[in-house]
């Protein structure tokens, strides 16, 4: 038996359809038939994920990009900011008019000026928004938080604006990899995808050579070299690739389906 994790965006969910294929779910309903069990991993907060978690089909999730982890809907564990350090994050927003998200433990709050460059360079769409489930974000407000991130547009430099963030949390900075913008993940310090997984497989007494991770992006390739087995997808990123145990096809041709098979998992 081993455990499984999946990115979400552009692993398991299209940014075609914004659907899972159907490929795919028949292997995450193989794979629990078999006796594994299967978790998200996704940088996206956990309110962001509740519509993916078919209990059918998948056991919980890493979210935060691994500051949080949930077993079904309750939480297995959660890492959080100095609430400092978010104020500072907020204060070179503003100034450098950059977009800006901050996350809590289940949800996620934006800047409206972020909302407005999300929609425009992440090719999101405001009704596509509406279902991520963003809130203002409001920095008088008493909120803990586990995840940041940064987005640059068109005209802005992210070289001048990431030297100066906090030196206290991580940084994980993804230039202009499938839309107009680049971005730039902050977790707390020694957080990420890889560390969330390893975590809750050992919180779970899971064998770390029992573990496969698929991924298709820079924010992944921690997790896909930590697990014991890395699989990227097709449509994935060079870098991400190269960090892989395995590439298999593109999301649109099968991707899951074909590594799970490949893996005999299914």
């Amino acid at each position: 038996m081993s455990i499984l994790f999946f990115d979400v965006d552009n692993t398991l969910l299209s940014h075609k359809t914004f659907m899972i294929p159907e490929s795919t779910v028949q292997a995450l309903r193989l794979a629990r038939k078999n006796g594994h069990r299967s978790f998200l991993a996704s940088g996206r907060a956990y309110d962001s994920l509740k519509e993916y978690l078919d209990p059918e089909l998948f056991d919980g999730a890493v979210s935060g990009s691994g500051a949080c982890a949930f077993l079904g809907s309750e939480p297995v564990f959660t890492h959080v900011f100095d609430q400092n350090d978010v104020l500072e994050v907020y204060r070179i927003a503003q100034e450098a008019r950059t977009g800006l998200s901050v996350q809590t433990v289940r949800g996620s709050r934006m800047t409206q000026y972020g909302m407005d460059h999300f929609i425009k360079y992440a090719h999101a769409g405001a009704e596509r928004a509406k279902t991520m489930n963003f809130t203002e974000f409001d920095p008088a407000r008493d909120e803990l938080y586990c995840k940041m991130d940064l987005f640059f547009g068109p005209g802005v430099d992210y070289r001048q604006i990431v030297p100066r963030l906090p030196k206290t949390i991580d940084q994980c900075l993804s230039v202009g990899p499938t839309c107009e913008m680049d971005e730039c993940e902050l977790t707390p310090r020694g957080v990420n995808k890889a560390a969330g997984a390893l975590e809750l497989a050992q919180a779970l007494k899971f064998d770390v050579g029992d573990s496969y991770a698929f991924g298709d992006s820079e924010n992944d390739i921690e997790m896909i070299r930590a697990c014991g087995t890395g699989i990227v997808m097709g449509n994935g990123t060079e870098g991400a690739k190269k960090a892989a145990d395995y590439v298999t096809a593109d999301i649109e041709e099968d991707g899951v389906f074909l590594a799970m098979k490949h893996f005999g998992l299914i």
